[in-house]
């Protein structure tokens, strides 16, 4: 049996739509061929957002710049990446824009932290006091958490690496290895107290006495941390963990022996040296 056509006719059509909410679009991708992706947004978005005429004026009700441009000293920073949202396009009805890649998935991931955090450090608050049974113990712990920001902002700056997700959830475990670390001098202290020893010695011998097991344990957990710094997803996390933690056991071994002091005002005996 013979079959056969009477005529051809070729057309061109999508390989693929695109859609985004049931909506056609067009999704441009670019990988940054150097610098960190947030480097490269913060430098981009503020050129593309004025070239396409997004709605600023519409946006949350905000209204930027001066004079006949509106767009004038938009930054990066002045309209924020959120998830899932979409800023029109002035002069063009139905048409918008939306970031996405990482920046929105860390702004996803960072609006999700916000609204739990603070339960959970609420509840790390209460299980320090239930566990002391007391308030100025805590007070003195949760006082040195903050001293990690400061190795944390050194080790990003020199390894060049931002405060993005992973490094908040790396600032998140920080502060339970320094709550662990206080807990450990404290209890310490008030043991050789109940055992009757005079308190300023007991501030002094109990710092002497944890300063290997704290310093050991901070010691492994650094290095621990080593083979992630080649790591482009981990190495925030890790810098933030390594430089926070050296940096802030160092001051943990000196500046909650201080506050203890002046917080229970232990005196100094006339025949210390």
């Amino acid at each position: 049996m013979l079959q056969g056509v009477d005529g051809l006719e070729t057309a061109t059509e999508d390989a693929r739509i695109s859609r985004w909410h049931r909506q056609s679009m067009i999704k441009l991708h670019c990988d940054a061929r150097e610098g960190l992706p947030s480097e490269v947004l913060a430098r981009i978005k503020p050129k593309i957002e004025k070239a396409l005429k997004v709605d600023v004026s519409a946006y949350k009700g905000k209204s930027f710049g001066t004079g006949e441009d509106p767009w004038e000293g938009l930054t990066a920073d002045t309209i924020p990446v959120v998830y899932d949202d979409q800023l029109p396009l002035m002069g063009m009805p139905g048409y918008s824009i939306a970031w996405s890649g990482e920046a929105e998935d860390s702004a996803d991931a960072q609006s999700a932290l916000k609204s739990s955090i603070p339960i959970f450090f609420g509840m790390m608050v209460l299980v320090v006091i239930f566990l002391f049974n007391a308030f100025r113990q805590p007070l003195i712990i949760w006082l040195t958490v903050p001293l990690s920001l400061i190795g944390v902002a050194v080790g990003l700056l020199l390894f060049r690496q931002p405060f993005g997700f992973m490094a908040l959830l790396g600032l998140m475990s920080l502060s339970g290895m320094l709550i662990k670390n206080a807990i450990v001098l404290i209890d310490q202290i008030d043991m050789e107290k109940r055992e009757g020893k005079d308190p300023f010695y007991a501030v002094v011998d109990s710092g002497v006495s944890r300063m290997r097991p704290v310093s050991m344990a901070a010691l492994t957990t650094i290095m621990g941390m080593i083979p992630l710094l080649t790591d482009a997803f981990f190495a925030s996390m890790a810098v933030t963990i390594m430089f926070g933690l050296g940096f802030a056991t160092l001051l943990t071994l000196i500046v909650v022996p201080v506050l203890y002091s002046v917080m229970f005002r232990v005196p100094t005996p006339v025949d210390a040296s």
